[in-house]
């Protein structure tokens, strides 16, 4: 688990903030590692109304082999 990675920059992160309501990445790669992964974002706001935090979770990890 990464605490405090900032994904403010990445257009899933934007749009759940935006609509507040779940938002699935596209295929990107991760800030951390540069796997291929897929994110969801859920914003804390959709829960209590207040808050301008965003949920976000590792979805799916690609490994490719060759």
């Amino acid at each position: 688990m990464l605490v405090g990675l900032d994904l403010s920059d990445r257009a899933y992160f934007k749009k759940a903030r935006e609509t507040r309501s779940l938002v699935f990445s596209d295929f990107l790669l991760a800030k951390s590692n540069s796997q291929p992964i897929m994110m969801s974002a859920y914003p804390v706001a959709a829960i209590d109304g207040d808050g301008d935090s965003v949920f976000s979770r590792v979805s799916i990890s690609i490994r490719c082999r060759s």
